[in-house]
């Protein structure tokens, strides 16, 4: 709908201003605690680090929905088939699926905007984004 549509494009921002305040302030004084000097190292460090943080966060955050609000917790697999298709999603799920399209949707756009310098695996590092970004799509759908 319009209001996910909407609700992506707000975290694409908060995404963005989450990932700049975390590398200035948190991840590159970090960095230059234990001795990276140069300036392309602190840059690539600071974005592993958010990627860490990142998938740390979300990661946890998906576990606990898993746990917490649906029945296929801890690989009880019968539970994608019973009552198939499952055209309902529940309150907690949706949030947490437009948070990641919104996520990979700023990431794409880093890559495409070369926010970042482009790494030796830059195009096999496009097409991941975009089949990422198109499983979401359709497993939202």
């Amino acid at each position: 709908s319009n209001q996910d549509l909407a609700f992506i494009a707000y975290y694409i921002i908060v995404w963005s201003f989450v990932r700049q305040s975390l590398t200035i302030y948190l991840l590159k004084p970090i960095a230059r605690h234990y001795g990276i000097r140069k300036p392309a190292k602190l840059d690539r460090f600071a974005e592993q680090g958010y990627a860490v943080i990142y998938f740390t966060a979300l990661g946890s955050l998906g576990l606990w929905t898993m746990y917490r609000y649906l029945p296929t917790w801890y690989f009880r697999v019968e539970y994608f088939w019973i009552n198939y298709p499952h055209w309902e999603m529940i309150g907690t799920l949706k949030p947490y699926y437009l948070l990641q399209a919104a996520y990979w949707c700023q990431q794409f756009l880093l890559l495409v905007l070369k926010v970042e310098k482009p790494r030796s695996d830059f195009q096999e590092l496009v097409a991941h984004h975009i089949v990422t970004l198109w499983l979401i799509g359709w497993s939202y759908l």
